[in-house]
Order: structure tokens, then sequence, then C-alpha cells
């Protein structure tokens, strides 16, 4: 019998792989001999549910509720965010013009590039960094540059590499701070002179601030908008379902340039769904207790940074204490690849991490934990990995 061969595009080829893929048989095997497992990898907090999430369960019982929601609501949501932005940020948003919801930031990036990159546009992103902005200038079949990020620089691009380079290609540049994997910050004076640089080589910027509410310090992260000219060089991305510790809805906004708003909302049918008013309901209930939440979770991650900070000491590892995002960038054993470190680590401890080479090749020689767990879980993790920790110990210290 004939079989239909069907091959890839070559778009997707070029899509970096997720290594993550490679723990499943490890999963396995340890399922079947009953280890539990302790999720440090992907962040996935565990995090009681706000109290306010009671509002929706009487809307559960409309079939309403799960239909897709019209303009006036999806504007009515715009406007509460607007007026929380004013509040937190100091900056006015046009609710009209100037906000986009997004019900899933994936699809919606990937709109986004396809919407404004050409086939050879200059793309700059950073690395270590998150695969996903690459992964979507490459299905725009943008041509890549990579600008490394250096702990010696606080893990912050060297703006003076974006000036005056192929003037005549259009230019895209991708970042994302308060940063994963490495928790390092930007500051208002970063983003004035990133405004700056922007417009006088016509670049524009796509800024991730998904962890901008997840900070430790008294220094609050500041957006890309506050700084004069930030509307007019790109836009931003804030995350309810992040900052709430809640990222399975995965829904927020996008704030910024008009004509790149206009563009995600003329293409929304297109690429993606329109929000359903459960959704909808459910950001503007978040919204509504936005403070109160961040604040309780504010405290729950305080006393699981130290939980973590005195692990990682009590090891000898070699790791920042982030200002923000709940994420710890830890170097390993020279003599490991990321990835085979982490797998090492899963199969003799049952604690799964993020290998470094997974946001790019300079993230390798370093594994990325995220504070996923309560205080009682990371004092068991860091049990288990102390009585393993002879495998690499020795070698570590040296």
């Amino acid at each position: 019998m004939r079989k239909v061969l069907v091959e890839k595009a070559v778009r997707l080829e070029k899509v970096p792989p997720y290594p993550l893929f490679d723990f499943n048989r490890v999963l396995k095997r340890l399922d079947k001999k009953g280890v539990e497992i302790i999720d440090l990898g992907r962040f996935d907090p565990a995090l009681p549910l706000p109290d306010s999430i009671q509002k929706i369960l009487p809307l559960l019982q409309d079939k309403k509720t799960f239909g897709y929601a019209e303009k006036e609501e999806i504007f009515k949501v715009k406007e509460l965010f607007s007026f929380w932005f004013k509040k937190r940020y100091g900056v006015s948003l046009n609710p009209k013009t100037e906000i986009f919801f997004y019900s899933g930031k994936r699809e919606t990036l990937t709109q986004l590039a396809l919407s404004f990159i050409n086939p050879g546009d200059k793309i700059f992103v950073c690395e270590p960094t998150a695969q996903l902005y690459k992964g979507c200038a490459l299905l725009a079949e943008g041509k890549i540059e990579v600008l490394p990020l250096l702990e010696r620089n606080d893990y912050l691009p060297n703006l003076g590499l974006l000036k005056n380079k192929h003037k005549d290609e259009g230019k895209f540049f991708f970042l994302n701070y308060p940063h994963n994997p490495t928790g390092s910050l930007a500051d208002l004076f970063f983003y004035k002179e990133l405004v700056e640089v922007a417009l006088k080589n016509n670049i524009r910027v796509v800024q991730d601030a998904s962890y901008n509410e997840i900070y430790f310090e008294e220094f609050q992260p500041p957006s890309l908008m506050q700084a004069e000219g930030g509307k007019r060089v790109g836009v931003e991305l804030h995350s309810l379902s992040t900052g709430t510790g809640i990222p399975g809805i995965d829904c927020g906004f996008i704030v910024g340039d008009k004509e790149m708003i206009s563009g995600l909302e003329s293409q929304s049918r297109l690429f993606s769904r329109q929000p359903t008013r459960l959704v909808l309901k459910l950001a503007e209930v978040l919204l509504e207790e936005y403070e109160t939440i961040i604040s309780k979770n504010k405290q729950e991650y305080n006393a699981r940074r130290d939980v973590m900070t005195e692990l990682l000491l009590s090891l000898g590892w070699r790791a920042r204490k982030p200002k923000a995002t709940p994420l710890f960038w830890a170097q390993i054993p020279g003599r490991y690849s990321s990835l085979g470190f982490c797998r090492m680590l899963l199969r003799k401890t049952g604690v799964i991490a993020s290998p470094g080479v997974e946001y790019g090749g300079p993230g390798e020689g370093f594994i990325r934990l995220s504070l996923n767990q309560p205080e009682e879980k990371l004092k068991e993790a860091g049990e288990r990995i102390r009585e393993q920790s002879h495998f690499w110990q020795k070698r570590f210290r040296s």
C-alpha cells in the first residue's frame, strides 16, 4: 500500500528544537520506580489560587460565557488595564489604539513577526534568552543576528552593536527584561538609550515585560513606555498570567506603537481566535485585585528565594540571586554539558532543571531553576541534591 509522504516546511526546520523532550524516557523510568518528581524547570509555580477567582464560578453555568467576546467587552478590559498602567507607570495609554489584548503569547508573537517581518529583514535577538523570539523571527524568514549577553555587563546587550548596521534593511529587536533566564534588570536609563538608538537606526523594538511584577527589592522594574519616545519605537508585552502566577491561562496586553497594534488588531481573526468571555472575565477579575494578588505572591516568592539561595550556597554553586523574576541562573561543573548535567540530576535525584543550552549557545555551562515549589519541597530537593553531590562536587570546587 502506498503512503503519502509529507515533508516539513523548510522554515520549520530552522526553528530551534526543545531540549526538554529528551527527558521523557528518564521520567518514565522514575515513574515506574515510584520516585516523586520535583519540577524546578519550566515556570509553573504552585501558588494558591486568588480568592477573587470565585467570582467567575457562577459564569460557568452560562453557555454565553464560552462564546467569543464582542469588541465592546474587549474594550472594557482594555480600559481597566489602562487605568492600572497609569497608576503603576505614570503613562497614559489610549485603549483604542495603543493596547492589544492577547490570550496566547506564543501565537501573538508569531502573529507580530509574520505581520511585520519580511524575508531577509535583519532581526536582532539576545542570548541567552528564551528561543521563542528567535523561532518567531525564523518562521517569518528573518535574518538573525545574535547579541551576546555577558555577566560582566549584567546581562544587558551592547546597544552600540545596533548602530548604523545594515541601514537599508528593515530591523526588529526582540528583548526581555526582567530577564529570563538570568533574572537581570533593565533600568530607565537603558530604555532611554534604547529609544534613542532605535529612532536613529529605524529599529522596531519588541520588549517582553512578562516578569515586571515579580520583583524582590525596592526597585520596581520600569516600562519601556516610560522612556520618552517609547511608544514610537515598538511594543511591550505585559502578562497577567505570569504576574499572578497562573501561567496556564496565558493572557495579557501588548502596549505601544499604534501602527503595530493596528496590525495585530486587523490580523487577529487570521492568526488567532477572538478571546472568549470567560478569559476576558478572568482578566477583569485579576486586574481588579491585581495589587493584592501580587503582594501575596511576593511574600511567598521571597520565602522561596531565601531557601533556594541557602541551598545553592551550601552546595558551593555559583548563582545569581535575582532581584526580579522567580528564576535562578546557576553555573554547573565544567566537565558537564548543561543538558547532560540536567539529565544526570533528574536521574539521580528526581529534580528537574532547565539546561542553559535551551536559551541559546551562550547559555551552555548553566542551568535555570524556577521557584515552582513551596519551601518544604525546595528543601527536599536540596536534600536530594546534597546526597548525590559527590558525583560532581570535587570537580566543581576545583
